[in-house]
């Protein structure tokens, strides 16, 4: 069994995909996990299936996002780490409009190996996102998360 599949069959992932489909889905939703390759492949398929109105379905979305090449899907930190001139940027870019998509889906890796300063300049945007933008965050450690973004 791929990941893919174990991603779309697992409870956690279902439960998202219906609060998706029910419009009740968090804009912004903190996956934690001890594995930093499942997590980031669970926020990629979490994307799709917001993207597809809480379907998971192998799509053109499907294909940008697994390519990392959807104009409305932007996964950070660029480098090791989130800087606060990623975190600045994510919150530039999340008032601009989706170009492909009627959404914009931002994937933030790993947000407790970033600083805290880095950290602290998302909470506004994360608090109040912009109409039709998502954050998944992912952590293996929630200790290192701040507790305003928890």
């Amino acid at each position: 069994m791929d990941l893919t599949s174990v991603v779309c069959e697992s409870s956690d992932f279902k439960g998202l995909c219906q609060e998706v489909q029910n419009n009740s889905i968090s804009k912004s939703i903190l996956l934690f996990s001890k594995d930093v390759l499942y997590s980031t492949h669970f926020a990629k398929c979490l994307a799709v299936a917001i993207f597809n109105n809480g379907h998971f379905i192998e799509n053109e979305h499907f294909a940008k996002v697994s390519t990392e090449t959807h104009p409305d899907q932007k996964t950070y930190p660029k480098k090791d780490k989130l800087l606060v001139s990623d975190s600045e940027e994510i919150v530039m870019e999340s008032y601009i409009k989706p170009i492909f998509a009627d959404k914009k889906v931002f994937i933030i890796k790993s947000i407790d190996n970033s600083m805290d300063s880095a950290q602290n300049k998302l909470l506004k945007i994360l608090e109040e996102p912009p109409e039709n933008v998502y954050f998944i965050l992912t952590c293996a450690n929630s200790n290192l998360v701040l507790p305003t973004i928890k």
